[in-house]
């Protein structure tokens, strides 16, 4: 799929081009926009805590190797696009300067939560 392969080139290459998508159409998959190179580090760091959550209560949610290589492509992802600078989470940046990325407190939060949770697993 397109985010198996934007996910394996930011494992090289950490730009917001290789970010990965949100956006998609309900009927087929697809991508609905494009140039949406927001990096979802809340999105993929919440996955991962709920994820690391459910493992240690006991429940097998992970049955085969490639699943198991795409949460680690997706921890190593976490662990290196905490240190791009997005757009924060809605997206726009901040009122006095919109068109420019920063790290922001709530993607390194969720993100250390995120990288905590799944030490050890």
């Amino acid at each position: 799929s397109k985010q198996l392969d934007k996910l394996e080139k930011f494992k090289y290459q950490q730009d917001p081009r290789y970010s990965l998508h949100t956006k998609f159409d309900p009927d087929t998959g697809d991508e609905v926009e494009e140039s949406y190179q927001h990096m979802q580090m809340r999105s993929v760091s919440l996955f991962l805590f709920y994820l690391a959550q459910i493992t240690r209560s006991g429940l097998v949610i992970i049955y085969t190797l490639q699943e198991c290589h795409i949460i680690q492509n997706l921890i190593y992802y976490t662990e290196r696009a905490y240190r791009t600078r997005d757009f924060g989470m809605w997206g726009v940046g901040k009122k006095d300067s919109p068109d420019k990325p920063e790290l922001s407190a709530s993607s390194l939060a969720i993100t250390i939560a995120a990288l905590q949770a799944c030490d050890g697993l």
